[in-house]
């Protein structure tokens, strides 16, 4: 009778379907014995170490000497792999921060080879006499500056910059937008955005949002108040032909007296601006009132509570909180320390959440507003810095990222970046 023989495969743990049992290191001949059961271990040590029961038989003292031997030299080898990696980490980690420091000071990458340079130039004369200078020099030499490295370096610390500024906006109430644009210098409009918001700890934040390349232009809105007090006064000067603010008008009279003087046309052009201006930001004004809550708690009275009631609070619960707010003398003085310091925005994290509920959250919706686009106009000074005539071939995202850690208010966790990359590392390792 013909048939056919299949010959089954001896089994193997990790080939079975069902969960490992972990595995243990020998410490005779290093290798891993998986399955880590007494079973599994025991036929291991027969099948492969049976000499060893005979060289160092039980209950005799050179096996148990034998035995600190194996594992002081495990020991010995753990450390220093384990030292191996911790010199590798401090060197990335290094890497990392002069990386961080060119940035913040918008230098070329390609400078990190010269910091490199001077830094063994300084060891070699600061640690010349030491006994463990050649190993100082040789950690030195290890450290990654390369201008491409420094590049990859200034992505992981701006992603984790905006990281962390995502995870405080998903836990703030209220926050507010600044935006403006500008050319670099490849004529690339670009379009800064600014974000204003408070913590959840009731600290008042302004960072880096982003860049957007766009076409178009935009211009910043200044001081709205100043800007219509001037249009007044050149308007009150014109009427009254005094023409002080206004040379151009003033040689143009000197140089043709005969010609009129009627400057009507250019007073209709101020009034015009000025409204216009009324109109567009008659938003905007409606809260200048209720801004002098955050200025001085103090100064507003309950008569005129009202005005804070354009964020939609009952006027009855603003009074009771106020009331009682500017009858604490000890926030009073804790104001008036601020106050003296210029830190007055700081008074409302020392207030009660619990007793003055409605106060605080207003506070924080007025100190979200941005009084100005200088933010942005600031940091256009830095893009031109950044993209200047010699680094034009720079990236959109590159300087994106150069300008988030330069421009940000607070570090990039280097530590996060490093545990984050050796958790990749590991999960790549066993996969």
């Amino acid at each position: 009778m013909a048939g056919v023989y299949s010959k089954e495969r001896k089994r193997k743990l990790e080939n079975e379907n069902r969960k490992k049992e972990g595995t243990a290191l020998c410490l005779i001949c290093r290798e891993t014995v998986h399955g880590n059961k007494r079973y599994n271990l025991n036929r291991h040590y027969t099948s492969i170490h049976s000499q060893f029961e005979e060289k160092f038989p039980k209950k005799f003292k050179i096996r148990e000497e034998k035995l600190q031997s194996l594992k002081k030299s495990f020991a010995c080898e753990r450390s220093t792999l384990f030292n191996a990696m911790n010199k590798n980490e401090l060197t990335t980690k290094a890497s990392y921060q002069v990386t961080e420091i060119l940035a913040q000071k918008m230098k070329p990458f390609s400078d990190a080879e010269i910091v490199k340079e001077c830094v063994v130039t300084v060891c070699k004369t600061l640690f010349s006499h030491l006994p463990n200078s050649k190993q100082i020099l040789d950690e030195v030499s290890k450290l990654q500056l390369s201008d491409s490295t420094c590049m990859r370096r200034s992505q992981d610390l701006a992603a984790n910059i905006a990281l962390k500024i995502t995870d405080e906006l998903q836990q703030s109430k209220y926050f507010s937008l600044a935006l403006d644009s500008s050319t670099d210098i490849t004529s690339i409009s670009q379009l800064l955005l600014f974000v204003k918001y408070v913590s959840k700890d009731c600290v008042v934040k302004e960072n880096f949002l982003g860049m957007i390349p766009m076409t178009g232009q935009t211009r910043g809105v200044d001081y709205l108040n100043t800007i219509e007090q001037k249009l007044n006064m050149y308007i009150e000067e014109l009427s009254n032909s005094d023409y002080s603010s206004f040379p151009s008008v003033k040689t143009l009279f000197h140089e043709n007296p005969d010609e009129s003087q009627d400057v009507s046309d250019l007073i209709k052009l101020l009034t015009d601006l000025k409204n216009e201006m009324s109109l567009r930001f008659s938003d905007f004004r409606k809260y200048q009132e209720p801004f002098r809550l955050v200025e001085n708690p103090w100064s507003i009275t309950t008569a005129n509570i009202a005005h804070l009631s354009v964020f939609g609070y009952e006027a009855r619960d603003l009074k009771n909180e106020l009331f009682d707010l500017q009858h604490d003398t000890e926030l009073k003085s804790v104001f008036e320390e601020k106050k003296k310091n210029k830190a007055h925005y700081e008074f409302w994290k020392a207030v009660e959440k619990d007793k003055f509920p409605n106060l605080i959250d207003c506070a924080q919706k007025i100190l979200c507003f941005f009084a100005s686009t200088y933010v942005c106009e600031s940091t256009f000074s830095k893009l031109k810095f950044i993209k200047n005539k010699y680094r034009s071939r720079l990236t959109n995202e590159n300087v994106e990222n150069i300008l988030r850690i330069s421009v940000s208010s607070q570090p990039a966790n280097i530590d996060a970046i490093l545990e984050s990359c050796e958790r990749f590392r590991h999960s790549t390792s066993t996969n």
